[in-house]
């Protein structure tokens, strides 16, 4: 799609295409689809925060590299790459905002397709990977922190009493995991409420409106690395 600067706002999808199942085409009418569960990843939504690019150009190079483990995770998921949601943001020079002057992360309960085209069709291609009865996975929306140093994540969580003790450790273990595999994470940076004034935002409409569970901001720190 396109931006109201006219700018393109790209997609990559990423997946083993010579694999024995059925590639997801994401065409009305075509039936032949397969299940393959999708991971969608996003960055730059605030323009100022140049490191969510070097975190989405990790992510693609490793994706689409030869080890054995980016092969697994082709084999088994559709990626869905979008390295500059906010490319008006960019190319301007702003440091949250659009070109309309907002905050696109305040604008995923409901977007304006013509004010927000590049979030109105993300949500778009949310709805119709569910539509074809396939599940996501993983959303990670990929930040840069001004204040907070090293790598860290924000999740959600479920007040609920029955619910929350079986699904909140579930959602903390990823994170959890990448901090013992890496001293780069910070465990205890991250966070996992879900404050009302962070109701528009990718990661918590995600989590409300398309039940994707494992939704996560990736933060990284735009100062250094935590000691």
């Amino acid at each position: 799609t396109r931006s109201i600067g006219n700018l393109s706002c790209d997609l990559l999808t990423i997946t083993d295409w010579d694999g024995p199942e059925t590639i997801p085409s994401l065409t009305p009418g075509v039936n032949t689809v397969q299940l393959k569960p999708a991971i969608v990843v996003t960055a730059r939504v605030h323009p100022a925060e140049g490191v969510a690019s070097y975190m989405c150009a990790g992510i693609i190079n490793f994706i689409t590299g030869p080890s054995p483990e980016a092969q697994v995770l082709r084999e088994r998921f559709v990626w869905y790459i979008v390295p500059m949601i906010n490319p008006d943001g960019v190319v301007q020079g702003n440091t949250r905002v659009s070109l309309a002057g907002v905050d696109l992360n305040r604008q995923f309960r409901s977007p304006s397709r013509f004010l927000q085209p590049t979030v109105w069709h993300l949500r778009n291609l949310l709805e119709q990977i569910l539509d074809e009865g396939r599940e996501i996975m993983f959303y990670f929306d990929l930040h840069g922190h001004c204040k907070k140093r090293g790598i860290f994540f924000y999740g959600n969580s479920v007040d609920h009493p029955e619910k929350g003790p079986q699904i909140n450790p579930r959602i903390r273990l990823l994170p959890k995991l990448c901090s013992l595999a890496s001293d780069d994470i910070t465990y205890r940076h991250c966070d996992f409420s879900v404050q009302d004034e962070k109701d528009g935002t990718a990661r918590i409409v995600a989590f409300k409106d398309y039940d994707i569970t494992y939704t996560y901001t990736i933060e990284a720190s735009m100062d250094a690395s935590d000691p």
